[in-house]
Parts: structure tokens; C-alpha cells; sequence
């Protein structure tokens, strides 16, 4: 976006996670097309307002915001917008969580009404074993699916948290402030909503919302 003073700046919406178009590890991921024209329609030409939380920008020096615009209905918050679509999933970024219930209430319900991500996976869509969706990953780079495994290792990375099924196939990559404390262990059986990264030096799936966990039908 340009600013007033004329200055080009990269904005990261704070809260949300939106399938990206061109990514150097996960290139381009189903739906991202979608979302890329969703916010389009919403801020194109548009003068918009940012709001800041506790941290303005992030490592990649890009500004950290809740971008606002208004119109004939008041003042809209793009951030939950994109949320109610079901086109992004909830993420945190730093201490930035001002709006976490708003957010999070605009996820929830695109999860319950199957809108955008959601929709792809449900009524029996979509469903892959560990096993399965190893030996298609190739082909399910960048889609939606539902990954099913029997919990081998949970390892904390970090701030988050590294998880391996029983076939070792695929690894799970738990983000800050998923979990929130271990809640899982060997045995346990793991359904999580995500799409596939990777290559031959091993296969992985990114868990940056709890609603990624699916508490929907069984998944064989």
C-alpha cells in the first residue's frame, strides 16, 4: 500500500492466515488466488485506516496492522472479513492479539457454515491416512486436506512444537500458542485440517490455528 507521505509499504494483516499465490516453500496453495482477489475487492482503490497493536512491524520489516475502511454501513474491518470468508485461518504473530476474539468469532463461524477452506474438506471430502497422503503428496502440494495420524513424538521446537506420526511420513510444524500446554501424546489419534510442504527431504504440515483440529466424522 502507498501511504500519505507517498512511501510504499507491505502490510502483514494481524490475526489471519490467507493461502498464499507465490511462496518460496509452498508455492502456490489452492484458494489463494481467491483470497488475493477477496482483499482485492475490499481495499482496491480504497483509502484505508491502519490500526496498530503492541508490535508495529515484524522481522521482515513489514507493518503489522488491522486495516480499516468505510462506507455507506460504517467502518469495516478487512482482518474479519477475510476471517468470515473462510478463505484464511486464525494465526498470531508476536504479543498482537487485541482483536483475538473478534477474529476468532469471524473463524469460527466460516468453520460451522463449511465456508472457503472449510467447505473443500467436508461431508467425507478430502480425507487422507498418513500412509496415503505420502505417497500422493506430489499431487496434494498446496490443496486442502485432511491429514489422519496416530501420534509417534511430540518434541518442542522452539516456542512450538514438532509431532511425527507412526510411519514417520509426514511431520507435524505446531506454531506458538496452538496447544497452549501438551495435549498430545504417543498413541494419540491426530485429524488436523492443513496442506502439504516438502520434498524429498521429508514431508510437512503446518498447524497455526486450533480449529485445525477436526472434530468432525472419523477419517480412516
Amino acid at each position: 500500500m502507498r501511504t500519505k507521505n507517498g512511501r510504499t509499504e507491505m502490510v502483514r494483516y494481524l490475526l489471519v492466515d490467507s493461502p498464499e499465490v507465490h511462496h518460496p516453500q509452498r508455492g502456490e496453495e489452492e484458494l489463494g488466488g481467491q483470497a488475493r482477489r477477496l482483499n482485492q475487492s475490499l481495499v482496491g482503490g480504497r483509502a484505508v485506516y491502519l490500526e496498530y497493536d503492541v508490535e508495529q512491524r515484524d522481522a521482515y520489516g513489514r507493518l503489522l496492522a488491522y486495516v480499516w475502511f468505510q462506507d455507506k454501513s460504517g467502518w469495516i474491518l478487512v482482518n474479519e472479513r477475510m476471517a468470515r470468508s473462510g478463505l484464511c485461518l486464525y494465526l498470531e504473530v508476536g504479543k498482537n492479539r487485541k482483536r483475538s476474539d473478534q477474529i476468532r468469532r469471524a473463524c469460527d463461524l466460516a468453520r460451522r457454515e463449511a465456508r472457503g477452506i472449510w467447505g473443500l474438506v467436508g461431508q467425507g471430502k478430502r480425507r487422507y491416512s498418513e500412509e496415503q497422503a505420502w505417497s500422493e503428496a506430489e499431487t496434494l502440494r498446496g490443496r486442502w486436506i485432511l491429514l489422519a495420524l496416530d501420534v509417534k513424538k511430540v518434541n518442542r521446537k522452539g516456542k512450538g512444537v514438532r509431532i511425527w506420526g507412526q510411519k514417520g511420513r509426514i511431520r507435524i510444524d505446531t506454531y506458538p500458542n496452538v496447544l497452549g500446554r501438551l495435549d498430545l501424546r504417543r498413541g494419540d489419534r491426530l485429524v488436523l485440517l492443513g496442506n502439504l510442504a516438502g520434498g524429498s527431504q521429508g514431508w510437512r504440515m503446518r498447524w497455526v490455528d486450533p480449529g485445525q483440529r477436526w472434530e468432525g466424522p472419523s477419517v480412516p
